[in-house]
């Protein structure tokens, strides 16, 4: 499963945004171009109808992220990584 993306990563200020991410099958992320109508219906139904508004718009504004702030998503991801395999699998896996 890949990490697909509504509005591309190259804009910065969406690219960690959870509501711009959803997980995606490998070809249609990488060979489908996202299947970007499927994913959009999709991004309305889980977030609101003004959600692609709402990314096109931000992915205009400029982010630069710093050190601090990639290290603050890195701890809030693996903690949300971890919360889902206990909660799939009923213990934490391996690494």
């Amino acid at each position: 499963i890949d990490c697909g993306h509504f509005v591309s990563r190259k804009y910065m200020n969406t690219r960690y945004m959870e509501e711009n991410t959803e997980p995606q099958c490998r070809k249609c992320n990488r060979f489908g171009e996202g299947a970007k109508d499927v994913f959009a219906i999709n991004l309305q139904k889980k977030y609101g109808e003004d959600i692609l508004q709402k990314l096109n718009d931000k992915r205009n504004e400029i982010k630069q992220f710093f050190s601090a702030e990639l290290e603050e998503l890195i701890v809030i991801y693996k903690a949300k990584v971890k919360e889902l395999e206990i909660k799939k699998l009923g213990r934490v896996g391996d690494k």
